[in-house]
């Protein structure tokens, strides 16, 4: 059968059909990342990578799976999510996974995981490879700690499941280009690629609303060349709503659900 068959139209595609979100999250610390990713449709598993489970206590439809790098030296925390990950895999193929949704909170710490367990690496003559001033990584570790946070956050996304990524928010300069650019932090060129992966990709931000009561908030579109990541394919030339969307964590539907909403409801819009 010819590939070709393949082919559909665009005004045929129905995206409500099998949705699966594939999520970032982005911003500082406080602006709401974690708890904005608990709005994800049913029972979610959060991947705790930040030592944030205290927070989180108490919410509904929410399970936690809490790592944590106890020793440097002896980089347990990046071995034990790539066995995660495969568990997860497995159980999924067996079609016995009990989540819809998957939260891995966040990539700051999984970069700092990935690095811990790319110094232990040996080269050619199996001694450790050189490191930089005070210890620290030097060229030869960041490829190997990058490969393999691509591998991993790709393959996550594969997951026939609601997905969300949180990470920190960096300034990068450029001084070829005197440009200041806002990224995700992670390690190298990934910073520019990673929100690619990603179908939803929001800024997370705070502001002070009446009697100084903390509003979250969620810039969806319109990055421009400060954010260039920020983007939504569920906003489709931003008929459904307008930015900023706040996060009223006190009224249901939220944050992602009040999203899809707005966005297959028929008649909803902006």
């Amino acid at each position: 059968m010819s590939l070709l068959n393949n082919i559909q139209p665009a005004k045929d595609i129905n995206p409500a059909n099998n949705l699966k979100l594939k999520t970032l999250l982005v911003g500082a610390s406080g602006s709401g990342k974690t708890t904005g990713s608990t709005t994800l449709p049913g029972k979610k598993l959060l991947i705790d990578l930040d030592g944030r489970s205290a927070s989180l206590a108490g919410f509904l439809n929410l399970d936690i799976y809490q790592i944590s790098e106890k020793d440097p030296n002896q980089p347990n925390a990046w071995l034990e999510l790539e066995k995660l990950k495969e568990e997860i895999w497995t159980t999924i193929k067996q079609g016995k996974f009990p989540y819809d949704s998957l939260i891995v909170d966040s990539i700051s710490s999984m970069t700092r995981f990935a690095m811990n367990w790319s110094l232990l690496l040996t080269g050619s003559d199996n001694k450790l490879m050189s490191r930089g001033p005070g210890g620290g990584p030097a060229q030869p570790h960041y490829m190997p700690a990058m490969f393999k946070m691509d591998r991993f956050i790709n393959a996550i996304l594969a997951f026939p499941l609601h997905i969300c990524f949180t990470a920190h928010e960096e300034l990068f300069e450029d001084e070829h280009l005197k440009t200041l650019t806002f990224y995700p932090k992670i390690t190298g060129k990934l910073r520019t690629e990673i929100g690619n992966w990603f179908n939803e990709t929001y800024l997370t931000k705070t502001i002070k609303g009446i009697e100084g009561k903390t509003k979250y908030l969620w810039q969806t579109m319109g990055g421009g060349d400060r954010r260039p990541f920020i983007k939504s394919a569920l906003n489709q030339l931003g008929k459904y709503w307008e930015d900023p969307i706040e996060l009223n964590f006190e009224v249901e539907p939220r944050g992602f659900e009040l999203l899809i909403k707005k966005r297959f409801d028929k008649g909803e819009t902006k």
